[in-house]
């Protein structure tokens, strides 16, 4: 099973072919319940289970980010999966009353535009 990979702004500026200054990300946005967590070394272990069962708003798939970003973004960006933004991870785990979980992940990934891709078959479209 795919694991849970953080999707850093650094490395997409570093890889990306045809971004320029004020461009945004677009993309088909799903609401998503994360329903298995895979293990993986982005994520702590305490983070990963605290978002079993949380929903969580995506903004694209891995497809519409290389499609807007180049090819060589598939080296960092898993196969199959949907991108969140790590602030809409962090507001949905708050939500959930996980916010010893939220302030840890903000320590993990402090940018805003910093995204977790989710592997698809961990969780389903609500």
């Amino acid at each position: 099973m795919p694991s849970l990979k953080i999707v850093r702004k650094r490395d997409i500026d570093t890889l990306t072919t045809i971004r320029a200054p004020g461009y945004g990300y677009s993309g088909e946005f799903a609401n998503i319940r994360i329903s298995r967590v895979p293990a993986g070394d982005d994520l702590p272990e305490t983070i990963r289970r605290a978002l079993l069962g949380v929903s969580v708003e995506t903004w694209g798939t891995d497809i519409e980010m290389i499609e807007m970003c180049g090819k060589d973004l598939s080296t960092i960006v898993p196969s199959g999966s949907r991108l969140a933004f790590i602030t809409m991870i962090r507001s949905a785990l708050n939500q959930a009353g996980k916010t010893e979980e939220a302030d840890m992940l903000k320590e993990i990934a402090d940018d805003f535009s910093d995204m977790v891709a989710l592997p698809e078959d961990c969780f389903q479209i609500v």
